[in-house]
């Protein structure tokens, strides 16, 4: 199946792109919510009217519109990485100790570890593409509270995710709650 061309160039999803995406699933398409409908290009032509004026145009047309947002659903659902839901921890002793080492730094003593696997059929084919080596993409999280320090009143939440793709370490962020 053919997908965006930008998808599949762009490496990882940008925090503005997961943002929209969010806002996409929450609030919906806003192609679809109710608002007033634009004008068409061809509105005052009178081989238009002729053609797509009548019911059966306006129902064409309406089937056209949503067979294209269903395909561009299909095609984000298809080239869109996403992961499972988070279970035990699978990853090696040594990304076990880099992952802790990392919560250590940012005062966790206590870390919750697990694992998900990752659906990304786009990025996998292009890291094989690129010549990375292995297959399965997995994200590891070591999650804890760190005390409360001057800067935050409460204790907060942090979260170490390590990205592995094909055995190789392809991300490392270290996440505070607000």
């Amino acid at each position: 199946m053919p997908t965006p061309l930008l998808i599949e160039t762009c490496g990882s999803l940008q925090p503005e792109d997961i943002k929209t995406l969010a806002e996409f699933v929450l609030l919906g398409d806003p192609a679809v919510q109710p608002v007033e409908r634009a004008t068409h290009g061809l509105a005052n032509s009178k081989v238009y009217h002729a053609v797509m004026g009548d019911h059966s145009g306006r129902k064409v047309e309406r089937l056209a519109r949503r067979t294209w947002i269903l395909r561009n659903s299909t095609m984000m659902r298809h080239a869109v990485g996403k992961a499972a839901l988070p279970g035990p921890y699978r990853g090696g002793a040594r990304l076990k100790e880099m992952l802790m080492r990392v919560a250590r730094e940012a005062g966790v003593r206590n870390s919750i570890l697990s694992s998900a696997r990752m659906s990304d059929p786009v990025g996998e084919k292009m890291w094989r593409t690129a010549g990375g080596r292995g297959r399965g993409t997995f994200v590891h999280t070591a999650t804890g509270a760190a005390p409360a320090t001057h800067h935050a009143a409460a204790p907060q939440i942090v979260s170490v995710v390590a990205t592995v793709r094909g055995r190789s370490i392809t991300a490392l962020r270290r996440l505070y709650s607000r």
